[in-house]
């Protein structure tokens, strides 16, 4: 299974490995093909967007990691940091991990999964509602929380797409907009809308009124829509500004919309029945069942084998006749390449970084011959290079070196060869690759090798995909590495749970409900024996029993230990162990944290929070500091009452969030809409979710 993205590339093996490495321009860079040491086991598929990569496990979870700029990873409230160097698993709304998924898809910086019940489910950027639901309401990310974002998993509301067999449904998303293809041959899209096709001024008259809004003067739409005139569609494919769809139409079989495109078009002289579909960012390409190629789009550098700019209508792709029949064909930025039947590749278009592979730096609108490839069984593309799997099991790349995306070999060398398994000189080839992702500077392969295979990467690291290491004692993550890095050492075996800020981590113990944090310790967050440290190496935190939940916050940690919540950092004098926070006949059941305030749940189904209340983020109807726990209440028919029933319970920032039976309650700040209030005041009492 293959993969290209912008920045990255991963490949995932047959026994289920996931391997890595990345495209950016950063030194030293790696140039070795990088085993993913802490991915899930038994990988199902991954996927990319620009900064980030997520795998579907075999348990049908999902688990994310890399940039988390938007969100993008769903670690769940609180979860700010930009980078994260091992793998979580995607928080849903309501509590507990994203599970059940069959189906997975990675835009820019959002992604989408369907879950075997027929929902989607989407997090990370909803800067143009990409998310399915409105920009102007929820989380914000960025530097200055300026964009609209979701660090949960959220079901997309008005969506169902049933218990069809998994073959019936499948997501496609573009840089900024998102679309699925519904088990009656529908198509319906969300998100930056004239990415899918339509100027809303004015909008379609098929479409509802009020689907479309302004998100920062783009007009969008937040919520799915059909796409007028698309039925009987098969596959669906979407570049950075478009989609296309393939369909069961006896004189349409391909039709496109989007940013080039004066509503959905036929693809006129596509080729029929389309077998298979292939998207590139400006470009895209179809594959007949009879193996014959047609492309269209952008050809300003010969990417579709057209001597002019741009085409709206399919070109057969010269040259091709004759030879065997195209099995598939990846697309990158400015070039195309397909795998004949037999193994040959062919590829043309742009050739500034010798990625067609025929060993000279000449643009071809003609397909070429790769050199030296001739028995390959996968393909797959990155921004500027290439790689395709031999029958023997080894990986062979060209293209763009720069940031060593092509393995340990000299940055100057472009042409085809085989990946070796280390840099040393006279190295034997990376073998038992059993599939390869290509990215932006970076590729990932899986292998057969040990129990369930592994993942190997090495290119550009900038977002700390491939490696990780220490400096003055403390976590850091390399800009690259030319050496594969193992997971970070934790003082025990099997973590159950990992709890992640921007500033610290923290994980807890499978069987023993042992704790161990790491990273920033400037106030003991992750070891209060070590404070005032800067940094802190994973240390098992001193608790006296075991614990059964962790949090972390901005500035403090807690777990649940015996029923009682026992917190250390801010607040927790120097060198001193964690102190008993609260203690209760009913049991703490979890803990939450946010930037510098923590809740419990208790077992009766109440909630108690501590800290800082400048927003009303202890939710007791008061804008008091509080040290010790109070009980937080829910606006009622008259005065506040406690707010009982809590099933989950989320923090993040000045605000939390809790499920009940009746639905979702926040409290704390809402100057960013993250209560779902539609309005940009404090609640010092929860207040019920408007739906």
């Amino acid at each position: 299974m293959a993969l290209s993205t912008y920045h990255q590339n991963c490949a995932r093996t047959r026994a289920g490995g996931l391997y890595c490495w990345t495209n950016e321009d950063t030194a030293p860079a790696r140039r070795t093909p990088s085993l993913v040491e802490d991915a899930p086991a038994g990988v199902q598929r991954v996927v990319a967007g620009e900064f980030h990569v997520c795998v579907l496990d075999g348990t049908n979870h999902v688990a994310c990691r890399g940039g988390n700029y938007r969100g993008q990873l769903g670690r769940g409230a609180g979860t700010t940091g930009d980078v994260y160097t091992d793998f979580a698993r995607v928080q849903q709304e309501g509590g507990g991990d994203l599970a059940d998924v069959v189906d997975l898809a990675a835009g820019g910086a959002h992604t989408c999964a369907r879950k075997r019940d027929g929902s989607v489910w989407c997090w990370g950027s909803n800067e143009f509602g990409q998310l399915g639901r409105p920009c102007d309401v929820g989380e914000r990310c960025g530097d200055r929380g300026q964009d609209a974002c979701s660090r949960l998993a959220r079901p997309v509301a008005g969506l169902s797409l049933g218990t069809a067999a998994p073959e019936a449904q499948t997501l496609a998303l573009g840089l900024s907009h998102s679309c699925v293809r519904r088990a009656d041959g529908s198509v319906a899209c969300w998100g930056r809308a004239d990415n899918y096709g339509f100027s809303p001024s004015p909008p379609p008259s098929s479409w509802p009124a009020g689907t479309f809004s302004s998100c920062g003067g783009t007009p969008s739409a937040a919520s799915p829509v059909a796409i007028p005139g698309v039925t009987g569609a098969r596959r669906v494919v979407a570049g950075d500004a478009y989609v296309c769809a393939s369909r069961e139409h006896p004189t349409q079989p391909v039709v496109c919309w989007g940013a080039r495109y004066d509503g959905v078009a036929p693809v006129a002289r596509a080729p029929s029945p389309v077998a298979a579909l292939a998207a590139g960012k400006y470009h895209a390409c179809a594959i007949s069942s009879a193996g014959a190629m047609a492309c269209w789009g952008d050809s300003s550098a010969g990417q579709i084998a057209w001597r002019g700019t741009h085409r709206t209508v399919a070109a057969r792709v010269l040259d091709l006749t004759g030879t065997p029949p195209v099995t598939s064909v990846a697309a990158g930025v400015t070039f195309t390449c397909a795998l004949l039947e037999g193994g040959a590749v062919r590829c043309w278009g742009s050739n500034s970084s010798r990625q067609l592979g025929d060993g000279t730096y000449n643009d071809s609108g003609r397909p070429v011959a790769v050199t030296r490839v001739a028995t390959a069984t996968q393909l797959t593309a990155g921004n500027n290079h290439a790689c395709a799997r031999l029958r023997d099991g080894s990986l062979w790349c060209w293209g763009s070196n720069d940031a060593g995306q092509l393995g340990p070999i000299p940055i100057d060398a472009y042409d085809p060869r085989a990946v070796a398994a280390d840099g040393d000189a006279g190295a034997p080839a990376l073998g038992a690759v059993r599939a390869a992702q290509a990215g932006h500077r970076a590729t990932c392969a899986i292998r057969d090798v040990g129990d369930g295979g592994v993942v190997e990467c090495w290119g550009r690291n900038e977002t700390c995909l491939i490696a990780r290491g220490y400096i003055d004692g403390g976590l850091v993550c390399e800009p690259a590495s030319f050496v594969p890095r193992a997971v970070i050492p934790l003082p025990f075996a099997a973590p159950a749970a990992v709890a992640l800020t921007d500033s610290h981590a923290c994980a807890r113990e499978a069987d023993g409900g042992g704790v161990s944090c790491w990273g920033k310790n400037y106030v003991g967050q992750s070891d209060p024996a070590a404070r005032p440290s800067p940094w802190a190496r994973p240390t098992r935190v001193l608790l006296p029993g075991p614990a059964s939940d962790v949090s972390a916050g901005w500035v403090s940690s807690c777990a649940a230990v015996g029923g009682a919540a026992y917190c250390w950092g801010d607040g927790t004098p120097p060198s001193s162990p964690p102190r008993e926070v609260l203690a209760s006949d009913a049991g703490v059941a979890a803990v939450r944290s946010g930037r510098d305030f923590d809740c419990a749940r208790l077992a009766d189904g109440t909630v108690r929070c501590w800290g800082d209340n400048s927003h009303g983020q202890l939710g007791d109807g008061t804008l008091a500091r509080s040290d010790a726990p109070v009980v937080v209440l829910r606006e009622g028919a008259g005065a506040p009452v406690p707010l009982d029933g809590v099933r989950d319970l989320s923090a993040a920032g000045h605000h939390a969030c809790a499920t009940r039976a009746d639905g979702v309650w926040c409290w704390g700040s809402d100057l960013c809409g993250q209560l779902g209030q539609g309005n940009t005041c404090r609640l010092a009492a929860a207040t019920r979710i408007a739906w």
